[in-house]
């Protein structure tokens, strides 16, 4: 059996938007234990993953593509 040195990488992967990037990756990374694989130097976005769970991280901003209403989970009723 032989097996791979490169990284998988899911054919599709939830992108979320976050309204504290810096927190929620630390969340992501150190308390969750998911690995980095991308950082962008020029933007508050990362990938990162932990075994096949794969996520995009990127700082919610009112000009992004975004596909409806942002509405934190404490504003729901």
């Amino acid at each position: 059996m032989t097996h791979s040195t490169e990284p998988y990488w899911n054919r599709m992967v939830l992108e979320l938007s976050v309204t504290d990037f810096p927190a929620y990756l630390r969340f992501y990374a150190e308390v969750l234990g998911f690995k980095v694989m991308i950082i962008r130097s020029d933007s508050d976005f990362a990938y990162v993953c932990l075994g096949k769970a794969q996520l995009m991280l990127e700082q919610y901003h009112v000009e992004g593509c975004n596909t409806g209403e942002f509405i934190r989970s404490s504003d729901r009723s």
